[in-house]
């Protein structure tokens, strides 16, 4: 997951969210698998793009609206189709790529939740000069920072991304 953090004119910050991954069945079978974000109402999450590449087919590029979830509170962009990862053994590689921007105050932090079993995750944030910026319990140190785990993330888990302003 990559975070680029700019200033607006207004006390806040935008938040540039890409992440990419690769998406990997074990079993036999295809699996189902849902392609998107969801944030909360007040992330004022905007601009979703996904991207979805299999095998060595041209990359798929769709533009999502942020709509409601069924969950109170929520937004949610997501392909409307489910996709079906096929099993590991049969050779192509699923790989996605998520971009959007979202709005948050600008001395403040924003939780990342994993929604499925994650393995090997970089976080990578950048902020403006001057600014500090951290991950998870790291001690700030300049406006960029970087954190890799090799571990296993549960659904539920988060990360938190904060910055300070000068």
């Amino acid at each position: 997951l990559t975070c680029i953090i700019t200033p607006d004119t207004h006390g806040m910050v935008r938040l540039s969210l890409t992440k990419e991954m690769e998406v990997i069945n074990q079993s036999l079978a295809p699996v189902p698998y849902e392609l998107g974000w969801t944030f909360v109402d007040e992330d004022k999450a905007t601009q979703c793009e996904l991207t979805q590449i299999v095998g060595d087919k041209d990359p798929v590029v769709k533009k999502i609206e942020f709509t409601r979830s069924a969950e109170y509170g929520y937004v949610q962009a997501k392909l409307p189709e489910v996709l079906q990862i096929a099993p590991r053994s049969k050779g192509d590689r699923h790989r996605y790529v998520a971009s959007c921007f979202c709005g948050a105050p600008q001395n403040w932090y924003h939780a990342i939740y994993f929604a499925m079993p994650t393995i090997d995750v970089t976080f990578s944030v950048k902020g403006p000069e001057g600014w500090k910026v951290w991950i998870a319990g790291k001690e700030p140190v300049s406006n960029e920072a970087i954190l890799h785990s090799n571990g296993l993330h549960m659904p539920g888990e988060k990360l938190e991304i904060h910055w300070r302003s000068a």
